[in-house]
């Protein structure tokens, strides 16, 4: 693929926007360090993807400012009229509320993986009674095929 070929390919456009995969930035990276077109290229889609940043950007309102600002001041003041001390002792709380997240679901995947594992046994039970029957399928088919040689009987 020659220089014009990459260029034209779309990954430059994809680097930019963080669309590309680590192994397509890494190659695109080194191209850039070897090849000046290919970094000119890198650099005109920055600064396009820039430009259309710029003009399509909004504005906000004048009075934006103003109105974070007076919430966050009337939060303030009603907060330090309020001052409620709430101490929240986790081994005041009796055991059966304190809970460790990552410990609820490993019933769940127990119950999950038991149903599972008897499903194979059942399985396994069905394919090995379906390969009996059909040995003796088999060693039936022979001895009518050939009554000399006579199955094997245990």
């Amino acid at each position: 693929m020659n220089t014009k070929e990459y260029i034209s390919s779309g990954i430059i456009e994809f680097y930019v926007l963080g669309l590309a995969s680590p192994e397509e930035a890494g190659i695109l990276e080194c191209v850039m360090k070897n090849n000046a077109e290919v970094r000119a290229a890198f650099e005109e889609a920055q600064k396009t993807l820039e430009d259309l940043a710029t003009a399509e950007a909004v504005t906000p309102p004048t009075d934006l400012k103003s109105k974070i600002w007076n919430t966050i001041q009337q939060e303030q003041a009603a907060g330090e009229k309020q001052t409620v001390f709430a101490v929240d002792i986790p081994a005041a709380k009796p055991q059966e509320e304190i809970r460790i997240q990552g410990n609820s679901n490993w019933k769940t995947y127990a119950v999950a993986a038991s149903v599972l594992f008897l499903i194979s046994i059942a399985g396994n039970i069905f394919w090995m009674n379906e390969q009996a029957r059909t040995k003796k399928v088999i060693a039936g088919m022979q001895a009518e095929k050939n009554p000399r040689i006579l199955p094997c009987r245990k």
